[in-house]
């Protein structure tokens, strides 16, 4: 490592323990865009691990003090491709979060993807899925009341559908939202450079999946 690099370092801790997080997961993008578009494909998977151990971090620090089992999810959109990133918050602590990119078809709006992605993903994958007792999302449904309703009766019992937390939910939102968003312009990044290499090197469809087997 050379003095650069190692002061480089010294920087992101310091960004990091004075709470900068998203600061750091936004430099890092950014130097992993520019090894992307230069070709540097083993230069860019190294930053793209850096990232996932500053997101592994930031999760593990959000610590809520109700002891809650709550999902969260984020949304994030940019040239024509959506990620929904899901944190699975299981007594008050994220457990583990997956990033997802549903297909986005043409002249489809992306709350209707969302929707579908919502159904599908707790309606019909619900025998492998441990249902919490809230879901906070990052949008408004057209029938929050519905989804909530379906959720409840297959659970058996009530489970709640937030859109507009407050205090730590809050913050858990914050977070679901930037891991959407860095994970998303992490495939963009990606598919920019698309060849055998860098296919291989800089695989970034989920995050933390193996933290997320254990909730699913």
């Amino acid at each position: 490592m050379s003095e650069e690099e190692y002061a480089q370092q010294v920087e992101y801790v310091r960004l990091f323990l004075s709470g900068k997080d998203d600061q750091v997961l936004t430099q890092l993008i950014s130097r992993m865009e520019t090894a992307s578009q230069n070709l540097e494909f083993e230069e860019a998977a190294r930053i793209r691990d850096q990232i996932q151990a500053v997101r592994r971090v930031t999760e593990k620090q959000f610590v809520s003090n109700t002891g809650d089992d709550l999902d969260v999810i984020g949304v994030a959109f940019d040239a024509g491709m959506a990620c929904v990133h899901v944190l699975f918050i299981r007594q008050g602590k994220v457990l583990g979060s997956r990033s997802y990119f549903p297909k986005v078809p043409g002249g489809t709006e992306l709350s209707e993807v969302v929707e579908t992605f919502v159904g599908q993903f707790y309606l019909q994958g619900s025998q492998m899925r441990t249902l919490p007792g809230e879901i906070l999302l990052d949008f408004n449904l057209s029938d929050k009341t519905l989804l909530a309703d379906s959720l409840s009766e297959l659970a058996g019992r009530k489970i709640n559908v937030q859109t507009k937390p407050r205090g730590d939910r809050a913050r858990y939102l914050k977070l679901a939202r930037t891991n959407a968003a860095t994970a998303l312009t992490s495939k963009l990044s990606q598919q920019s450079t698309r060849s055998p290499a860098a296919y291989s090197t800089c695989q970034c469809v989920e995050i933390a999946g193996s933290e997320a087997d254990g909730v699913l």
